[in-house]
């Protein structure tokens, strides 16, 4: 009697436990699933902003109406844009291979880096497609250079998600900002302001969150996925940064700003690409 027993409570133990052993399993595979396509869903949106500038180099040199001069520019800048989403491609596949690996966390290449220059480069690479919505977009960095140590590629990344989302809820005749200051506190500060359809305190809430759709709409009927704020900030933590917002409101704009920790060393030290100059000035 005692024997039969026990043999019916060890089967039904076995067997709760093979029931948690399934469970966590499962548990373990939707969570790889659910990484997957976050993955999947972050390189999609982030490969839209260097073609967005393949397309447009390529739309204005087969109109053949450009310079020898602005010919070069727009080819060195479509191969900047190439370049810009083989490093996004090498960096996803490296991050999936350490999600496989249970390292979650992104990777980044840090270095001494001219936040200047890289904001002046994004709104070079922005410019037509701000032209194109008769949007004015201008660039504000100081004289003395504004360094910091982080990784050039995940800038360029952040910059291009938050310039392409003023334009995107910008309405023509407007004008987009891009700033960059030193402050006091050992940081630098990148931001993005635009006149545009602004945030409302809920939107101001939730706008860093995945997948999340805002009260705006695009004023050009532009794509929206609700992915490109959620990974800036993500991108810009990773660089041991911040990426916050304000809004006065509805209709009247909001300022992105990415900081940055300061660096200072000699000149002599400074391995960044140069500043391209504006175009069209």
């Amino acid at each position: 009697m005692l024997s039969g027993l026990l043999a019916t409570w060890l089967i039904a133990y076995r067997r709760r436990l093979e029931a948690i052993a399934v469970r966590k399993h499962n548990e373990q595979l939707q969570k790889e699933v659910t990484q997957r396509n976050d993955l999947m869903g972050i390189v999609a949106h982030d490969l839209r902003n260097p073609l967005t500038v393949l397309s447009l180099g390529f739309e204005a040199i087969s109109m053949g109406d450009t310079t020898d001069s602005e010919t070069q520019f727009l080819s060195s800048q479509m191969t900047s844009s190439v370049d810009d989403m083989i490093d996004i491609i090498d960096r996803s596949l490296l991050n999936c291979r350490e999600q496989i690996s249970q390292d979650t966390e992104l990777t980044f290449k840090p270095r001494c880096v001219d936040a200047g220059a890289l904001a002046r480069g994004a709104v070079n690479d922005y410019s037509r497609l701000a032209s194109k919505k008769n949007i004015r977009l201008r660039v504000e960095i100081p004289d003395q250079q504004c360094l910091v140590i982080a990784d050039d590629g995940l800038i360029r990344q952040v910059l291009a998600n938050l310039i392409s989302n003023a334009l995107k809820f910008s309405h023509p005749d407007s004008s987009v900002w891009v700033r960059v200051t030193n402050s006091q506190q050992g940081t630098v500060c990148i931001s993005v302001q635009d006149e545009g359809l602004g945030l409302s305190e809920d939107d101001v809430k939730r706008c860093f969150g995945r997948f999340e759709k805002l009260s705006a709409s695009p004023t050009g009927s532009e794509p929206s996925s609700g992915l490109g704020l959620y990974n800036a900030r993500k991108l810009a933590e990773t660089m041991g940064g911040t990426l916050a917002v304000t809004s006065p409101g509805k209709n009247r704009g909001a300022t992105f700003t990415m900081t940055l920790p300061q660096h200072s060393p000699p000149v002599s030290d400074m391995g960044t690409p140069p500043a391209s100059s504006l175009f069209p000035e």
